[in-house]
């Protein structure tokens, strides 16, 4: 492998930028002069490179082909990213390329790419990602307006510590062709901004930039080990056009010397002075945030509350699921207020950014806090202050672990007396006290309305128990949560920072995840309507259909923003917004849209995604149970592992309504019919009777006339497809009346044809006449039979023959210009010559390939 000093002066003469007589690293060379705008000469350099060590990389790449775009990609699945989130633009002809190049060479040692029309929904759905499998994905936006337009997205990551990898381009930064990925288009002079990086600088663990493709994988490898060491959160990196345009030598790194930051342990003073306050104090606190981000955390919470009884656990995040509903020690998710800091003596603070809200909840001053953190100084965040008498950095999962064996060795006889079983009986009576006054919170009759509470219990009522719910409820969400009582760590993500919006994207990288993994359960949405709105939600429902990614969205239509009126009243209690309406304030959406419908007109095929909506409790149960079943028999063609049917109803309608063909099942039959009449189908329809056709040549023409005959047998006459005019003068009207005859179903002439309207063989040709489809002298059919065998179809192809024969180019489906027998696959528009000799459909080949096409094979 060549050293670096040796690939950066390769590289530099590549680029044809020469190096100076004084460097001795390269011998002297004929230097030629370059004019403006012209490229350098091509110079091979002197030295012979050191050989390469072999890997699947260096062997496939062809010369002058491993770019810096490509090392980028590859440097990305090497260190463990497997799917990226892309917004691509004008930046980005290299990385198109390296994206094409890897998808044909490297298929399966490549990262999938999912394109995303909203840079919000982009990274939204590689934190979603994150949240469950704790590792990075990548996300690629363009240039400063892609940076800018995921903006909310960036401020959730790295509030909420999830590590995310973005890459966007910058502009290119020569201007007249002297590198390839100068400057080519007119806004490249308009999206250089003075300093792209310093857009989200202070929001990211780490800023870089790629200045040149020899060290691209180790720009990679630092951002990714900034992006995983705790606190984790979001890296960015950027690059030119020129720069990712580069051709170097293909290399790779040893991915265990770029690990993250390990775990680290607490001091063991520090374990012994936290065991013995909380097993010495009288009322026993702890305040957590989103300790359950590492699943195996709650189970040690469990423990430490079951060894040390009467212990309470408050949590103030609700980001994820810290401490199980069901446990006695729960109070609960309250954002940053609960009595019960009131009245604690002890306060073991873990994991947490907020844990009280000093105007509103003040601790007592007594109290003795304790705090435990990745980050306990909030580095990020300028004002933050509360007190405690200990700070460590250190990872919950690690120092919970400490804790409970040090309470093993020291404590177990202690904490098995009558004074703590006491408490423990006490604390199991008030947790009961407080779940029956939960449950008198709902009014569940057929005609309440909705409410949170309502809609949180029917959730849990009509839902499966593993399902996982990614909530943006803002401040429904306690409420939504008391009703929920989630208990199963990850079953419960909640947005780790204030950019509403982001659940739409998110729900669909947690069910991503999920399914990758082989996980089941389905992912249930909960999100407010402002949230709703707020980040384009056709960019995330047009992703979900594409990628077949099947969620439940419920969407609460509170009628606008609840939350601003709540913050101006806790300023101005008695102020002039007491009285004000919503619109005075600015905060209403009436009258309201249909979010069921916004939501069904970005699925691009009817049927898919079914809105409803309802105002009723009745009306909401009957239409969650109706929605599980159609989540439940969605699609999953990106390989979902969907769950199993839970009712009877919904395992009859799996096996109802059934595309053998395309794998895809409906809970009714208009859904089934419109997939039937769908691109999709029709074309893969296509498809699998031409690859039929290669094996059996005859198969299409015994089919066509079982169809005629079975048509005859129901006293059904054959429509003319040249039908609607006469002579040559009213080929205008034939036209007309063709295009509306088939506009309905997309076949080619009568019934039973399975051709797609709108290929090449559906045009005429602009300059002239279009020529007829029967050949000089007679037409043979491929069972070798004379077509006037048939008298209704040989008086059909002479109509239509001189109908055609005037036809000019007029964009309708292929019926005016095309025999009204020509349905069979035997014309030459789709690979058979017009003299009867067989030839045979090459799937690898693009479809609707006339006689010259290297498609057709001899037979």
């Amino acid at each position: 492998m060549l050293s670096r000093a040796g690939r950066a002066n390769r590289a530099a003469v590549r680029v044809g930028q020469f190096p100076r007589p004084s460097y001795h690293c390269l011998p002297k060379l004929p230097f030629t002069p370059i004019r403006h705008f012209s490229k350098a000469p091509a110079v091979q350099p002197a030295f012979k490179s050191k050989p390469l060590i072999k890997s699947e990389v260096s062997t496939e790449m062809k010369p002058g082909q491993y770019t810096t775009a490509f090392a980028l990609f590859e440097g990305l699945w090497e260190a463990g990213i497997k799917t990226c989130f892309v917004n691509v633009g004008s930046d980005h002809p290299s990385i198109i390329e390296a994206i094409i190049k890897g998808k044909r060479e490297r298929p399966n040692n490549w990262p999938q790419f999912v394109t995303c029309p909203s840079e919000m929904t982009a990274i939204s759905m590689a934190d979603g990602y994150a949240r469950v499998t704790g590792q990075p994905q990548a996300v690629i936006v363009h240039v400063d307006v892609g940076t800018q337009a995921m903006a909310h997205g960036v401020h959730n990551a790295s509030v909420g510590r999830v590590p995310v990898f973005i890459f966007a381009g910058l502009c290119p930064y020569t201007e007249s062709g002297e590198l390839t990925g100068s400057r080519t288009e007119y806004m490249h002079w308009l999206q250089e901004a003075p300093d792209q990086k310093a857009i989200v600088r202070q929001y990211c663990r780490y800023v870089g930039e790629v200045r040149v493709g020899l060290n691209v994988k180790e720009t990679v490898g630092r951002a990714l080990q900034f992006a995983s060491s705790v606190p984790k959160g979001p890296v960015y990196v950027a690059g030119a056009r020129e720069v990712m345009a580069q051709t170097i030598e293909p290399y790779s790194l040893s991915q265990e010397e770029w690990v993250p930051i390990g775990p680290s342990a607490l001091p063991d003073e520090a374990v012994e002075t936290i065991a013995r306050a909380l097993v010495g104090a009288e009322k026993p606190l702890v305040i957590t945030g989103y300790s359950g981000r590492d699943r195996r955390t709650p189970e040690l919470l469990v423990q430490l509350a079951d060894k040390i009884p009467g212990l309470r656990v408050h949590d103030t995040g609700g980001s994820d699921m810290c401490f199980p509903f069901s446990h006695p020690a729960s109070l609960g998710f309250r954002l940053g207020y609960d009595k019960s800091t009131s009245d604690a003596d002890v306060v073991l603070m873990l994991d947490c950014d907020v844990p009280w809200i000093p105007a509103r909840n003040q601790p007592r001053k007594d109290a003795k806090f304790y705090h435990i953190d990745v980050d306990p100084l909030n580095q990020q965040i300028p004002v933050s202050f509360f007190p405690a008498h200990g700070r460590w950095k250190s990872e919950c999962h690690t120092a919970l672990k400490q804790i409970l064996r040090y309470l093993d060795s020291d404590f177990s006889a202690e904490l098995q007396s009558t004074r703590y079983a006491a408490r423990k009986e006490a604390l199991i009576a008030q947790h009961k006290e407080r779940l029956n006054q939960i449950a008198q919170l709902p009014r569940l009759g057929d005609n309440d309305p909705l409410n949170g509470h309502n809609i949180g219990q029917l959730l849990k009522e009509c839902l499966p128990s593993d399902t996982t719910f990614v909530v943006e409820a803002v401040t429904c969400a306690p409420m939504i949560a008391d009703q929920l009582q989630p208990t199963r760590p990850g079953s419960w993500i909640n947005c780790g920072g204030t950019g509403i919006g982001w659940s739409n994207g998110a729900a669909l990288g947690v069910r991503m995840a999920l399914s990758d993994g082989k996980l089941p359960g389905i992912v249930c949405q909960v999100v407010g309507d402002g949230s709703f709105m707020c980040a384009s939600p056709s960019s995330a429902v047009w992703v979900s259909y594409k990628y077949q990614i099947p969620i439940l969205t419920v969407v609460l239509n509170n009628g606008g923003w609840n939350a601003p009126r709540s913050s101006t009243e806790l300023v101005y209690p008695d102020g002039l917004n007491k009285g004000a309406t919503d619109d005075e304030l600015n905060i209403s959406f009436e009258p309201s849209p249909n979010y069921s419908k916004l939501a069904e007109a970005a699925a691009a095929e009817a049927g898919w995604l079914r809105g409803m909506r309802g105002k009723t409790v009745k009306e909401l149960r009957v239409q969650l149970n109706e929605a599980l079943e159609h989540v439940q028999s969605g699609r999953g063609a990106r390989g979902f592992t969907n769950p199993a049917p839970k009712t009877e109803s919904a395992r009859s309608a799996l096996s109802s309504f059934t595309c053998t063909l395309c794998n895809k099942s409906y809970s009714r039959h208009p859904e089934y019919e419109a997939h039937i009449g769908s691109y999709d189908h029709q074309h893969r329809k296509r498809l699998q009777d031409l690859k039929q056709l290669s094996r059996d040549p005859n198969a299409a023409e015994r089919a066509r006339r079982a169809e005629k005959k079975a048509d005859a047998e129901a006293g059904l006459k054959k429509l003319d497809s040249t039908a609607g005019g006469s002579g040559n003068n009213n080929n205008n009207n034939n036209n007309n009346n063709n295009a509306a005859a088939v506009s309905g179903r997309g076949t080619a002439g009568g019934g039973g044809g399975f051709k797609k309207g709108g290929f090449k063989s559906s045009f005429t040709t602009v300059k002239g006449a279009a020529a007829t489809t029967a050949p000089p002298g007679g037409r043979k059919n491929v069972l070798g039979d004379d077509e006037d065998e048939d008298a209704e179809s040989g008086e059909a192809e002479k109509k239509n023959s001189s109908t055609a024969s005037t036809t000019t180019a007029v964009a309708v489906s292929g019926v005016a210009h095309r025999a009204a027998d020509a349905e069979s696959d035997t014309d030459n528009d789709y690979g058979y010559q017009n003299d009867g000799d067989g030839a045979y459909y090459d799937p690898a080949k693009p479809t609707g390939c006339n006689a010259s096409c290297p498609s057709l094979v001899s037979a």
